[in-house]
């Protein structure tokens, strides 16, 4: 500071209320991811497979200037599918790549309301890592446990603002450091007064 200048006060309340809301939004968006990683991580498509199986198919039918299917599987020697291309009847559409045990690995699926979505699960078939985008331009990426439990979520909002949320093996934010649509910095803690749920729990904000 020069000339003896006293910072200007930082209106608490108003990033506490801030943080306040922007919390129970992340707390919804884990919900939200849940079901979402559920969905992305249900299936099983290969992209290069299918790319392989749709050029095999033209050349049997070079009569056709294209080739037209609901659904393609690609399966290896042993048998095994290591990948497919469904469109469901809701309009939605998958693309898996599976591995030689026959599970899903990665999976592109862009959902019936035009939201694209990219999972990445583990070798139990269990989403880890989730990419989306929703169709107010919402972005998020979340990764989960094992368990298949939300535990961190990066999330920029189409108003600008960016969050990341730390949730527990509960399903309960417990930390968010976030920049709102101001510019304005927000971080708050909420800290479990009993260890094994989210009851009783204490908070902290601090801007």
């Amino acid at each position: 500071m020069s000339n003896g200048e006293m910072p200007e006060p930082v209106d608490r309340r108003r990033h506490e209320e801030a943080m306040y809301l922007r919390i129970s939004e992340l707390e919804s968006e884990t919900h939200r991811l849940r079901r979402l990683t559920l969905l992305l991580g249900v299936g099983t498509i290969g992209a290069v497979a299918l790319g392989i199986a749709g050029l095999s198919m033209a050349r049997g039918q070079a009569s056709r200037s294209a080739v037209i299917a609901q659904s393609y599987r690609l399966r290896d020697a042993a048998g095994v599918e290591r990948g497919a291309w469904n469109v469901e009847a809701d309009g939605t559409t998958s693309f898996t790549l599976n591995d030689r045990n026959g599970i899903a690995r990665a999976k592109l699926t862009v959902f019936d309301n035009g939201a694209p979505g990219i999972a990445l699960t583990d070798n139990r078939g269990r989403p880890r890592a989730v990419l989306s985008l929703e169709p107010d331009m919402t972005g998020t990426i979340s990764f989960a446990d094992e368990a298949g439990n939300t535990r961190t979520v990066f999330g920029l909002a189409a108003d600008g603002s960016a969050t990341l949320a730390f949730v527990d093996e509960f399903g309960s934010t417990r930390a968010g450091l976030g920049v709102d649509v101001a510019g304005q910095p927000i971080f708050t803690m909420v800290e479990s007064d009993t260890g094994a749920n989210g009851d009783n729990s204490a908070s902290r904000q601090r801007p």
